[in-house]
This record gives C-alpha cells, structure tokens and sequence, in this order.
C-alpha cells in the first residue's frame, strides 16, 4: 500500500519519479550512464500515521484545504506497483544506494545492511543501528534546530537523539553508554 519512488542525484542535480515509471524507462541504468553517483529508494505512504503530539494539540487542516498527494476515494490498489522488489532493482545500480522508509520485513533485511530512514524523531527510533544498520538518517529534528539556532540548533537535536539512543541501548541491551 506505499507508493515506492527512486530519487537520482550528483553534486549538481537530483531529481525524482515513481518506480514504475522509473523502473519503465530504465531510469537507473540511465542515471548510472549520466554518472549520477547516488540512487534513493524512498516509499510514500497513502495515508497518515497516528500522531500523537497532533491530537495532543488539536492539529486539524482548515476547512477547505487537503492533503494533494491523497485523493479521497483514490483506490489505494492503484498506489501499489506489483513488479519488480526494489532490491532486486538496486542490484542494477553500481553507485551509491539509500533506502528510506521501511515497511515490511523484507525491506528492513534487505536495507538492514545500509541505511535506514523511517521518520527519526527520537533516539528509540533509531533501533535500526542496534539490529545491524551502518547508519540511518535523522534529517527533520536537525532541519528544525537550524531553523532555531543554526549551528548550534543543528548540533542540541543531534546530542539529545544520540543520548536518548544510548540510554535505549542501556535498557533494552545491556549495553554501557
């Protein structure tokens, strides 16, 4: 029920398109030609997750104004491209790969070995790592704190994710800080 989508990029462009039409037209064969180094894997879900801090605060869309990407009464069957599993499409690809938003067991054991996104917002998110990921990608707390503080808002979300981290660890692990 996700929408997966591949996301081309060098040092000068980048850009975007969903994998059915990605995987039509050949788009990562034809990114690795052009020399693009990196290739993103990302998956947009169809619908909204619960979230919480929203119904503590009474989030709401104004009357009127929707969510664009989410039609209502779309058939979310029609979101979902039968064809080929992502990693068997990375394989094609000889640059860099990241993957982002996983949702079934296969896409975590699959992407387990390289990185991983799934919407970092605290330390316990970032199991991934303590399951055997190299990395994973906390992009919104460190975007948020440049809005803030610039550099030093950057670095405090960075420092509170990785002590919330290492605490986790301590709990769930046994592991030392």
């Amino acid at each position: 029920m996700h929408q997966k989508t591949l996301l081309f990029a060098t040092n000068t462009r980048q850009y975007a398109m969903k994998i059915k039409m990605a995987l039509d037209l050949n788009m990562n064969v034809r990114a690795e030609k052009a020399g693009d180094k990196a290739v993103m894997i990302t998956v947009d879900a169809p619908m909204l997750g619960r979230r919480l801090n929203e119904y503590r605060n009474s989030f709401g869309i104004p009357e009127g104004m929707g969510y664009p990407n989410i039609v209502p009464g779309t058939d979310m069957a029609n979101l979902v491209y039968p064809g080929k599993a992502w990693n068997e499409e990375r394989l094609r690809f000889r640059g860099f790969e990241v993957s982002r938003s996983l949702y079934t067991a296969e896409d975590v054991s699959g992407a387990i070995q390289h990185g991983v996104d799934g919407g970092i917002r605290r330390g316990t998110d970032i199991k991934a790592l303590s399951l055997g990921a190299d990395y994973c990608f906390a992009a919104r707390n460190p975007i948020w704190g440049l809005a803030y503080d610039g550099q030093k808002g950057v670095e405090l979300p960075i420092r509170l994710l990785e002590e919330d981290f290492k605490s986790w660890l301590c709990l769930y692990q046994d592991a030392k800080p």
